[in-house]
């Protein structure tokens, strides 16, 4: 079953898909000036989507002919790209992340009632720019990265260490973004843990290039504007010798700190003390690789108060200490 309405010049229009759709819910976000489509089933949605260019698209997990995600799905491929918003009555972080991968905006447990849920359709239409479902950054192959693989592809050496400095060096340079600085320091944890295996090259360089290639965000998360400004205000809160709060930084979005968290964990899979952590040792890594400063002063330089929690942190990250971080790049 799926219900039409027509639609008025000038209304965003959203399509919602549940088999057991709210009626007053639907008609409230008509008072508040869309326009919304309903269809009960997979089928019917995915037929409605094609034949129109909807603003937004609601969907919940659980429909009569399979899995909202299923829909989700078959919609990228399709490259149909409004931007999407799932709903369950039994949310779980691992469905709220493999909606996130599959290109959704957000990820919401019912009921949603009243202003939060207009407000939760409000933002989703304000989307725009690049479509949810392409992600060039994270598709594409970029610059640095495959400046790296092929240097752990084509190198014979016979010294494993030497997939180390490739990453390091690489992990250094100043034009690295944040997920590809991610990405570099699995591909560095990925070969310490061959090197504790076998002593070559081409064992660690492999490990290396298979988290590589495997290790790129899942969502773009330029799309999402608190994640975006917590990031960028981490970075400024480290230049300042500061460590962040996520109290503070949910603030400058003004949402609440726990909406933050929920944010990050579901568009980046980390939380913000682990990218406070990741973002630290990112910078840090640029010092030990341009300055010859004591650990304990670079430390200090990222707003840590003490050093063992800075080499705890860093090891954790890399599994080596920032001092045998320092020797590989100067060899």
């Amino acid at each position: 079953m799926s219900v039409a309405v027509t639609t008025i010049v000038g209304r965003k229009c959203v399509l919602w898909v549940d088999d057991q759709y709210d009626e007053g819910a639907a008609l409230l976000l008509t008072i508040e000036g869309f326009t919304v489509d309903c269809a009960a089933t997979i089928t019917a949605a995915f037929a409605m989507a094609a034949a129109r260019n909807y603003d937004a698209i609601v969907i919940d997990q659980r429909l009569p002919d399979g899995s909202g995600l299923q829909l989700l799905e078959m919609l990228r491929k399709e490259s149909i790209e409004s931007p999407v918003m799932v709903l369950t009555g039994f949310g779980d972080i691992a469905s709220a992340v493999s909606a996130i991968r599959l290109g959704a905006i957000d990820y919401r447990e019912k009921p949603l009632i009243g202003d939060e849920w207009v407000e939760s359709v409000r933002r989703l239409v304000t989307v725009s720019g690049r479509a949810p479902g392409a992600r060039p950054e994270e598709t594409k192959p970029r610059h640095a990265l495959a400046a790296l693989l092929a240097g752990l592809r084509e190198n014979h050496d016979d010294d494993a260490r030497r997939a180390l400095v490739l990453i390091a060096r690489a992990m250094s340079a100043a034009e690295l973004g944040d997920s590809d600085f991610v990405a570099c320091s699995e591909a560095f944890r990925a070969a310490v843990a061959d090197m504790s295996k076998s002593a070559g090259f081409r064992g660690a360089a492999d490990a290396a290039a298979r988290a590589l290639s495997q290790a790129v965000f899942h969502a773009d998360i330029s799309r999402y504007d608190a994640v975006t400004t917590a990031l960028m205000g981490i970075h400024a809160a480290l230049a300042r010798r500061e460590r962040p709060s996520v109290a503070k930084l949910a603030a400058q979005s003004a949402i609440s700190a726990v909406e933050l968290q929920r944010q990050l964990i579901l568009t980046t899979g980390r939380t913000f003390s682990r990218w406070r952590s990741i973002l630290a040792i990112k910078a840090a890594t640029r010092q030990l690789a341009s300055s010859y400063e004591q650990v304990a002063q670079i430390a200090y330089s990222l707003g840590y108060d003490h050093v063992a929690q800075f080499n705890r942190e860093f090891n954790q990250l890399l599994s080596i200490t920032p001092t045998e971080f320092r020797r590989l790049l100067h060899q």
